[in-house]
């Protein structure tokens, strides 16, 4: 695991509440079973074999064919297998400092998301993160090819509901726009391939394009000196679970402090016709963003 000790051997459990906590893998049956599809397709980046959490979602309680819920004391006596304690000397519970937004807040829904920052100073620590994941799938760490031709990632359709850009009009004006020599376009449904695949291509890539949300999450195995440019909802935000017409830069705090690239936030225009993303004056905004950061990449 990322910074711990490799002499001694780590033994990864969940506790599960009696009352299981809101949005939680325990929550709902189907969320158990989303869980345990994303554990095993994930788990390698934290060098743990997936083939640990069994056959089924109801045996994601441990790696280590442990069990420890919570129970009570009559129903321990019934089950002598089920531990009431669990004894070690040295441990370590809690979300840890790489959470996305930490808990005082939400992804960047709200306004006063943006009143205080999680991640402030942590960009080597998240560099660092990355490095630790990409060895523990085999990608080879490369550093960003400045000589070109750049290659330009669009993650289509990575996001849902008014977020789930194909980016038709955008590849299109990019490849219109920009010479074989300069760019090299791949277009992905990051979804359809294996984690190993998603960081190869963009630990390759100089810019990747997306929209905000989880599966945005594949841009933090971008090259040191890269760009990532983030399409967000300009009216997309929340007051109290409640629309309030205002901006969702979803991510945004982990993002603006990884410190290996760098970060444009492009707003998808739903506030008025006439700058929506596929308008030709938002098509030509991205061609001199794009020029402007090839030519900074250029130079590095």
């Amino acid at each position: 695991m990322f910074r711990h000790d490799k002499s001694k051997k780590l033994f990864l459990m969940r506790f599960i509440p009696e009352i299981p906590l809101w949005a939680t893998c325990d929550s709902k049956d189907f969320r158990k079973k989303r869980c345990f599809n994303m554990l095993q397709k994930f788990l390698p980046l934290m060098g743990i074999d997936p083939d640990s959490l069994g056959t089924s979602p109801d045996s994601l309680i441990s790696f280590e064919n442990f069990q420890l819920n919570v129970t009570k004391e009559k129903q321990v006596e019934k089950n002598s297998n089920l531990p009431k304690y669990v004894c070690a000397k040295f441990g370590a519970a809690g979300l840890g400092a790489l959470t996305d937004h930490g808990t005082k807040k939400i992804h960047g829904w709200e306004e006063n998301d943006y009143k205080i920052t999680q991640n402030h100073g942590r960009g080597a620590m998240l560099y660092a993160f990355r490095n630790f994941m990409m060895k523990n799938v085999g990608v080879p760490l490369k550093e960003l090819d400045t000589s070109g031709p750049h290659k330009i990632t669009f993650s289509v359709f990575s996001a849902t509901r008014s977020r789930a850009k194909g980016f038709e009009h955008q590849i299109e004006e990019v490849k219109n726009r920009f010479s074989s020599d300069e760019v090299e376009v791949g277009v992905y449904q990051m979804h359809e391939l294996s984690a190993k695949e998603q960081i190869r291509i963009a630990s390759e890539s100089a810019i990747y394009i997306t929209s905000v949300g989880g599966g945005s999450f594949t841009a933090s195995f971008l090259p040191f000196g890269s760009s990532v440019f983030l399409y967000y909802d300009d009216v997309g935000g929340l007051n109290k679970s409640k629309p309030s017409n205002k901006p969702a830069r979803l991510d945004w705090d982990i993002f603006n402090n990884d410190s290996h690239f760098r970060v444009h936030w492009l707003p998808m225009g739903m506030r008025s016709s006439k700058e929506r993303m596929d308008s030709q004056k938002s098509l030509d905004s991205l061609v001199d963003l794009i020029r402007h950061e090839l030519d900074v990449i250029t130079h590095l």
